[in-house]
């Protein structure tokens, strides 16, 4: 019964995605020349298991600064991804806003809605952004952000960026979920219950957030198999250089 749930969960996702990349699309054409002047972060998320790494992996490729690699959640102690492209302080500022909820990233238990994040909730986390931000990437003009947490945490991050005058970018990894349940099954050592809340979590909390907002959606499984023609996708939306790769 949960993968027939997550396999409609799936067609619907598909379904909106195109949708809302036809609109993004249009929208897109008119700001392509801004984005050669102002200071851009691009924010990857995804629910784990779903790409992420090797979409920051395909993106560091193209100049993004995703920070110092010597900082980056070490792979030694999580050794079923070579790299992450996770600062691990970025892993904790977002822990730290779950806490701030009385919530725990490793329950999933927690569904947030907008008016979750109120303008004095957003301030108290607005010197530990900024100053992460500078510590890490300095006047850098092109950052890479890369935490499953985004999908639960956007609105503080969106919100605080702009105000330190990044246009913000979306990259949303998608990945059948039947599969990401599956991986994360074997890497939660069986926990089915846990598995489901991870990726159907995820999976709704970030469509939510991005409803309103113009996202490339890369697909885990075209990047595989077809990584010419989604990388240079990629590259048109978000105006990068596919000379580099």
């Amino acid at each position: 019964r949960g993968e027939t749930c997550l396999s409609t969960c799936y067609f619907s996702w598909m379904e909106s995605i195109q949708i809302t990349e036809t609109t993004s699309s249009l929208t897109n054409l008119t700001s392509s020349l801004k984005l050669k002047t102002m200071k851009r972060a691009i924010l990857v998320l995804g629910a784990p298991r779903s790409g992420t790494s090797i979409t920051a992996n395909v993106l560091s490729m193209l100049g993004v600064n995703f920070g110092n690699p010597d900082r980056f959640v070490d792979a030694k102690h999580n050794r079923h991804n070579p790299i992450f492209f996770e600062i691990e302080g970025l892993n904790r500022l977002n822990d730290k806003i779950f806490s701030f909820y009385k919530q725990k990233w490793e329950d999933f238990n927690w569904l947030p809605v907008f008016s979750d994040f109120s303008d004095d909730d957003i301030n108290t986390f607005q010197y530990h952004i900024n100053r992460f931000i500078k510590k890490e990437f300095g006047d850098s003009g092109l950052v890479g952000l890369k935490d499953p947490r985004f999908c639960f945490t956007l609105p503080i991050w969106i919100e605080i960026l702009e105000r330190l005058g990044y246009k913000v970018d979306f990259v949303h990894t998608i990945r059948n979920p039947i599969h990401i349940f599956r991986s994360n099954m074997l890497l939660n050592k069986g926990s089915s219950a846990r598995s489901f809340r991870i990726t159907i979590g995820s999976i709704l909390s970030a469509r939510y957030f991005l409803k309103d907002k113009s996202v490339f959606f890369i697909d885990y499984g075209s990047l595989l198999n077809n990584p010419e023609k989604e990388i240079t996708s990629l590259c048109k939306r978000l105006d990068l250089d596919l000379s580099l790769v």
